[in-house]
């Protein structure tokens, strides 16, 4: 009803009077002036029925309005109540088209506390489950396309960097691939855009729905809410399924975009068909909210299921790993070589990139660079994390060890240890490390004294991980990974030329299940904690190409992949 509409007093009206309304009774179905208001409240037939103001029977949905007490056909007043027709029935309805009908009752008892019900408590519930789930898509769908735009933004300036070594060759290829990375953008834009809408135009009739309710609970009469909230009930259920129709929906899928350029065309710059291309990444957001109230306990259930399976399963091999997210390494002035990785404690990434650009390239837990720690003249090798602040680096071939405070990103001092040293780890205290020729080797940080706890002729290029009391080693030139206790001890040594060739970055899970970058056949193996069993886990179709750095989170149960470009991948396990 409109707020303009001016209700006449209905008493006045019959007395040829015309004096506007400011009360509404809902028992009577008429309006009153202040004065006729006043003999009504004292009256003894009517001191009792349900008197609301103008503004308040104004809120009241306009369904309500039109919800009466009387019967039209014999101007009765409804008494009783009929579930087989789901309408309300005067005395002598009741006696006539619904004698018949099974459970007739008493309306007087049927709306007895209508309003306190359950039934309105629970439709609230859902209703505010729905606005928070289609929030929740809203929120996510803005983020995602935010992500969209800044991939895009990425991978224009690849596009571009390839471009400018290859002008001449290469105008024609680019135009096109920048076409369609922008027609890809767009496409998505519009097809999100279009979902967005959907769903406010959803949320915005389910806040009105909400609206009606909390009116009725505040100004109708108990009849009007029983009635109301029958027909609010359908409007909450269609609500609901199509809530659940989300639920199935593919453009609920949150979009990623990968712009994958051919690593011939950066490596040898020879004569190729395509300069990449642009591809679509749907990863389901399902877990991302719950259909009804209930599946909160249900997705714990699961979540401990899986758990509990995933725990289980460590126990083998046969562990299975999902992308969770990606990330990019940014350029260096000269071409990226990442040789290791590493996540701290509080979630921040290492990338190192030594060969070229002596650097270690720093990124906070969204993906975002934070910085740069320079090591020039030095080379860097491998890299892991002491603390949340510092890290150490290994040098190669300059025979050091370097700490840089990531922060200030400067390097606060370095430790010789006398011959090349490349793979490198920290364990309670201590970093293990490989020294050519030498052996594996520990420097204890409390004292700064440096021992030898294996004597195997290490190789150059020889990467390390420790969990517990075991230490873990590649060597690419047999092909193989030796696992040996930290008195030294070789415990067992795992060779499989069909799944594993040149190892190179090695890290370990809580399970002791052995992860492994296996550059001869461009993928990641996991061998068993009795070294007895190994498969390939990821493959090249997984973005496996030209790998060394990998790191395993073992507080998220995350590995981390990076390529020798600077693509990243941060799989689940």
């Amino acid at each position: 009803m409109s707020s303009t509409t001016v209700l006449p007093c209905d008493t006045c009206k019959y007395r040829k009077n015309e004096n506007p309304a400011a009360h509404w009774c809902s028992e009577c179905e008429e309006g009153l002036c202040a004065d006729c208001y006043a003999h009504h409240t004292h009256s003894k037939t009517s001191r009792k029925h349900g008197i609301i103001t103008i503004n308040q029977y104004e809120q009241l949905p306009a369904f309500i309005h039109e919800k009466k007490h009387y019967c039209n056909d014999h101007d009765e007043k409804y008494d009783y109540f009929c579930p087989a027709h789901k309408t309300p029935c005067c005395k002598i309805s009741s006696d006539t088209e619904h004698k018949n009908c099974k459970g007739v009752s008493s309306i007087s008892d049927i709306v007895h506390g209508v309003k306190k019900s359950s039934v309105f408590s629970e439709m609230s519930s859902t209703i505010e489950n729905i606005q928070h789930n289609m929030d929740k898509i809203l929120k996510d769908k803005e983020t995602n396309l935010k992500t969209i735009h800044e991939s895009k933004i990425k991978f224009q300036s690849e596009i571009k960097e390839i471009r400018e070594k290859l002008v001449n060759l290469f105008d024609k290829l680019e135009r096109k691939l920048q076409d369609e990375l922008e027609s890809i953008e767009n496409k998505i834009i519009q097809q999100s855009e279009d979902f967005i809408k959907e769903v406010t135009d959803g949320k915005n009739k389910v806040m009105k729905i909400q609206e009606n309710i909390d009116a009725i609970k505040k100004h109708a009469t108990d009849f009007q809410a029983f009635v109301g909230m029958n027909e609010l009930k359908d409007d909450v259920e269609n609500k609901k399924k199509y809530l659940q129709l989300l639920y199935g929906d593919t453009r609920l899928d949150r979009i990623n975009i990968h712009c994958n350029i051919n690593e011939k065309i950066k490596l040898f710059l020879i004569d190729l068909h395509t300069f990449g291309d642009i591809q679509e990444e749907r990863i389901s957001t399902k877990g991302l909210f719950s259909v009804n109230n209930q599946d909160k306990n249900v997705t714990h259930e699961k979540s401990k299921t899986t758990e509990s399976k995933i725990q289980k399963s460590r126990s083998e091999p046969a562990v299975k790993a999902k992308v969770k997210r990606t990330l990019l390494v940014p350029a260096g002035s000269n071409k990226n070589t990442i040789t290791s990785c590493a996540i701290f404690p509080n979630g921040k990434f290492a990338f190192v990139d030594g060969t070229y650009n002596h650097r270690i390239v720093i990124m906070d837990s969204t993906g975002t660079s934070s910085g740069e720690i320079s090591l020039s003249p030095l080379f860097a090798f491998d890299v892991t994390c002491v603390d949340n602040k510092t890290i150490a680096i290994t040098t190669g071939s300059s025979g050091q060890i370097a700490f840089a405070n990531i922060l200030s990103k400067k390097i606060k001092k370095s430790i010789g240890t006398t011959w090349q040293c490349d793979g490198i780890t920290h364990a309670d205290g201590k970093l293990i490390f490989s020294v050519y020729s030498k052996g594996i080797h520990v420097l204890h940080l409390d004292t700064g004294n440096i021992s030898t706890i294996h004597k195997a002729n290490i190789t150059v290029d020889t990467y390390l991980t420790s969990f517990g009391d075991k230490i873990y080693h590649t060597n690419w030139k047999t092909n193989s990974v030796t696992c040996f206790d930290m008195d030294g001890n070789s415990l067992w040594t795992y060779e499989d030329e069909k799944v594993l060739q040149k190892p190179r970055g090695i890290a370990v899970d809580s399970q002791h299940n052995v992860y492994v970058a296996s550059l001869g056949t461009e993928s990641i193996v996991v061998i068993s904690s009795n070294g007895k069993e190994g498969r390939q886990l990821l493959t090249k179709k997984d973005g496996i190409e030209n790998v060394r750095a990998i790191y395993y989170d073992k507080v998220n149960n995350c590995l981390l992949v990076c390529t020798l470009s600077g693509s990243a991948f941060l799989f689940e396990i």
